[in-house]
């Protein structure tokens, strides 16, 4: 028997009566072993009773994301599954539930963990892991920390699971959680210092990627000051040959560098180089292709034969958001990252698509529909009948627009609006104010001025792209002001009960 259901009978064993939080590091472990618990408590025939709130977000699923989702089978047995990658009003929503005592189990990743204080009678731990790595003393310790704090209980059960030649659970347990946490750097300086130098020299095309976060830091740094990295790797206990060899290796590699220092502290998860390769290039290319230009085309549908027939200045949205994430590409190779970091395999064509589709705000439902039925009806790849085959069309879905559009995407196109707001003219800021926008743009979904302020106020991008819709016309300079004084919206109660919630609504009268 596998770990995954070994872990659903201990839970329906020892957490039948509780309300339980099982960690796993992993989303795919999580949303399987959901599976496997809501498959065994359906074969029991419990006879459950959910609450109305249960049933209401159920139905928003159904509207947000697709009816045959998995979610919403977990909820139906009280039980459901939380992971970073699930819109913010649905794992919002399952927090509150969780908090009040509707489910009885939530199973979740580290995300749950994290800044959010929801406490449990009992933890279940089957894998002390994050991701694919060990958790810390720390991380744990805040795991466990989660039980015995729920309503009543005085008191908290952890369950964790191991083999007979595993002891990780009593010394996770004995070690103390506030040990101060190493950070990544340290093991990057613990490697070879001839690996290390070799990785400093290597082509930025050839990287080593076990230490590549190690080399922009230390590109970085250098840059801020030599003697401020020599006394940092100092400060380590670094060896002064080592230190010295270092220094020399990026004085030589670094020589040519003239992207301002104030950029590079904006951007430092990028390769200096290659920023500074992007700074040159629009210097000496100049911004006009590097910008998107309002014109009367601009949201014109168009075939990709007509885009391409049109220069850069004259294409539309589309036409110009593709030009410019090719020019990135070109440089950062953004698609391989998507590829090798987070493997997710979509040309560069389709990564605009999804991006201009998500700020045009489509929401999930929309955009999980549209990919089920282009891959059900044109490329014949799956059955649209087949509930596995949909609901990995819809973590596909999420995981694109949750990783490559909301934040790779967003990652250099910031950078390009960081450097085009250095070098423009307050003339040319204005004219170009919608360039500057862009990251912003990608990462809330949407270009829509009213859905980025009411989302810059709190709201949940899946409510502000339905609720901007219904505030008048006479209204929009002052939105937050006028929901302030509606007592409800003709839409779904439970995006009411949300915006009454988040202070957004008048509240009801006792």
């Amino acid at each position: 028997m596998s770990k995954l259901k070994t872990t659903v009978k201990v839970v329906l064993r020892f957490g039948r009566n509780s309300k339980n939080i099982i960690y796993f590091p992993k989303t795919n472990y999580v949303e399987q072993f959901s599976n496997y618990l809501t498959n065994e408590i359906n074969a029991n025939n419990d006879n459950i009773n959910l609450d109305d709130e249960i049933k209401e977000l159920i139905e928003l699923i159904k509207e947000e994301i697709h009816p045959d989702y998995y979610l919403i089978d977990a909820l139906k047995t009280k039980s459901a599954f939380h992971h970073g990658k699930l819109p913010e009003i649905i794992r919002g929503e399952l927090e509150y539930l969780f908090s009040k005592g509707a489910l009885n189990n939530i199973i979740c990743t580290s995300t749950l963990m994290e800044g959010i204080n929801l406490p449990a009678e009992k933890v279940f731990i089957p894998y002390p892991k994050k991701d694919i790595n060990h958790l810390s003393p720390f991380e744990f310790g805040n795991i466990v920390g989660r039980a015995g704090r729920i309503r009543d209980a005085l008191t908290g059960t952890i369950i964790c699971m191991e083999k007979n030649d595993e002891s990780w659970a009593e010394e996770f347990y004995e070690n103390d959680p506030d040990k101060e946490i190493i950070p990544a750097i340290n093991k990057i300086l613990h490697y070879p210092v001839d690996e290390l130098i070799n990785a400093i020299n290597q082509p930025l095309d050839k990287k080593n990627k076990d230490i590549e976060f190690g080399v922009v830091f230390l590109k970085n740094k250098f840059l801020r000051g030599d003697n401020l990295l020599t006394e940092y790797l100092n400060n380590k206990g670094v060896d002064n040959s080592i230190i010295n060899t270092i220094i020399d290796s990026l004085s030589n590699r670094l020589e040519g560098i003239s992207i301002p220092k104030e950029l590079l502290r904006l951007n430092p998860s990028i390769d200096p180089e290659l920023q500074d390769k992007l700074y040159k290039r629009i210097k000496k290319e100049g911004i006009n292709k590097w910008v998107l230009h309002k014109n009367e085309n601009f949201n014109a549908r168009w075939t990709k034969e007509t885009i391409n027939s049109r220069s850069h200045e004259n294409t539309n949205f589309f036409g110009q958001l593709s030009n410019i994430l090719y020019k990135l590409d070109e440089i950062f190779d953004f698609n391989a990252e998507a590829f090798f970091k987070h493997q997710i395999s979509r040309s560069l064509s389709q990564m605009v698509f999804y991006a201009v589709l998500w700020m045009e705000n489509k929401s999930f439902n929309e955009l999980i529909t549209r990919e089920i039925k282009f891959k059900a009806d044109i490329r014949k790849t799956i059955d649209k009948e087949s509930k596995i085959d949909i609901n990995k069309t819809i973590n596909e879905i999420i995981k694109v627009y949750s990783t490559v559009v909301s934040y790779i995407l967003v990652k250099y196109t910031k950078l390009l609006a960081d450097i085009l707001e250095s070098i423009l003219t307050e003339e040319e800021l204005e004219k170009h104010k919608l360039s500057i926008s862009l990251p912003t743009m990608l990462e809330l979904g949407t270009y829509n001025s009213l859905v980025l302020l009411l989302i810059s106020k709190g709201m949940s991008r899946s409510i502000a792209i339905k609720v901007y819709k219904l505030i008048p016309e006479e209204q929009e300079e002052t939105p937050i002001e006028w929901l302030s004084k509606q007592k409800k919206l003709k839409i779904n109660e439970i995006y009411n009960k949300y915006l009454k919630r988040k202070g957004f609504l008048l509240e009801d009268e006792d």
